[in-house]
């Protein structure tokens, strides 16, 4: 009784000083993610590789019988899937970039006819009421003028600018570093994550109770699987829906389908809002060029999401995850509320792995409470059966 209440003590103190002492521990622990954050993207990294590892290990065959073969089957894998997310990366900029800088000379283009084909629709329409008439008379945009003065504002605060790009680069460098860091640590993980595994077996067996140790490496396990599975499933979903958002576009004769079908797929990594996302960006492109085109882009896009919607993702996502689309919609909005993309992108497993687990939980606790019941009336039955054995025996 006395180790209870002192260790309640000494719970109640830690928890008085973690709240008294509040803003010390939340930038102690802000500069040590800080530090620690090349490390944490080596882990997001190995984890990711380690999907398309496993798959490759699982496939590698008669190569393992080869005597040298064999021994480079770790590292020819790992290799091998740095490769495959390589080479889709840089499909990914090949499809986008050039079509980027190709829309962008469409809109410097586009702006100015537009804000004169604007004028001129309202000066036809509009143009007998007076305050509009004296607005319009003195709306004229000389466009090189305003270029002109862009570029001498510009130049104007070249110093800033300057500092700016020193900063940007700074930056930039610091990410690559992490990068480059997540990257070798991300490899390390992988080449001996049996053994990294069994390490933490034995500091888990060491000094966790059983119970714990138990719960806590089901918990992991299911959350493994459920993120698995989720990423798997989202990538699939995201390149069939790019595919034919880009096939459609192309039967329909719809400018930058490549670009705007590799929009749509990546968008499409984020459940529920990705989707719009992605119809609302490639929609304005195709606007700076042909507003009836536009339209017939979201008409089209509006009838695949519902084909996407209803056989797609069911099939490849939504039996892999398994949460209610209610659920998935909270997790999405709370995720993006705390997080932003990372928290849609993130909300919907960890949403669906608690949601997995509560429902072990319950199932078991109302299996126990089953079989508590049972024995209770089954004793009560017999003690009944026993004071009516005793009572014929009295009479």
């Amino acid at each position: 009784m006395n180790k209870i209440w002192l260790k309640a003590g000494i719970f109640v103190l830690l928890g008085c000083l973690f709240l008294k002492y509040f803003e010390s521990v939340a930038f102690f622990a802000k500069s040590m993610v800080s530090v620690i954050s090349p490390l944490l993207l080596g882990c997001v990294i190995a984890y990711i590789l380690n999907i398309v590892l496993r798959f490759l290990e699982g496939h590698y065959g008669k190569l393992e019988q080869n005597r040298w073969l064999g021994k480079l089957k770790r590292p020819l894998c790992i290799l091998t899937s740095f490769g495959i997310i390589a080479l889709i990366l840089a499909a990914v900029l090949c499809l986008v970039v050039p079509e980027v800088v190709s829309s962008g000379q469409v809109l410097a283009k586009a702006i100015p006819e537009a804000v004169n084909q604007s004028v001129d629709w309202i000066n036809a329409n509009f143009g007998d009421i007076p305050a509009i008439e004296e607005l319009l008379g003195d709306f004229e945009v000389d466009w090189p003028k305003v270029f002109e003065n862009i570029m001498s504002v510009a130049t104007s605060g070249i110093g800033s600018i300057f500092n700016s790009a020193v900063s940007i680069v700074g930056i930039v460098a610091g990410g690559v570093m992490n990068l480059v860091i997540g990257l070798i640590f991300a490899i390390y993980l992988l080449a001996n994550k049996e053994k990294l595994y069994e390490q933490l077996g034995k500091v888990a067996r060491a000094y966790l109770p059983g119970r714990v140790r138990s719960v806590s490496g089901e918990f992991l396990l299911l959350a493994d699987d459920t993120f698995s599975r989720f990423i798997v499933g989202q990538c699939m979903e995201a390149v069939i829906l790019g595919s034919l958002c880009a096939l459609g576009m192309l039967l329909l004769r719809l400018p930058y389908a490549a670009m705007t079908g590799v929009i749509v797929g990546l968008t499409a990594l984020i459940p529920v809002v990705g989707a719009y996302l992605g119809a609302a960006l490639g929609a304005f492109m195709i606007l700076m060029v042909n507003p009836m085109q536009a339209l017939i882009f979201l008409v089209f896009l509006v009838i695949l999401q519902q084909v996407e919607g209803n056989l797609i993702y069911p099939k490849v996502v939504g039996s892999s995850v398994g949460l209610p689309g209610i659920w998935v919609l909270a997790a999405v909005t709370a995720g993006g509320g705390l997080w932003g993309v990372l928290g849609m992108l993130l909300g919907v497993p960890l949403a669906a792995t608690l949601y997995k687990w509560m429902g072990r939980c319950t199932n078991l606790r109302l299996r126990k409470m089953e079989e508590e019941s049972r024995e209770e009336t089954g004793a009560q039955a017999l003690a009944g059966s026993g004071a009516k054995e005793r009572g014929n025996a009295g009479i």
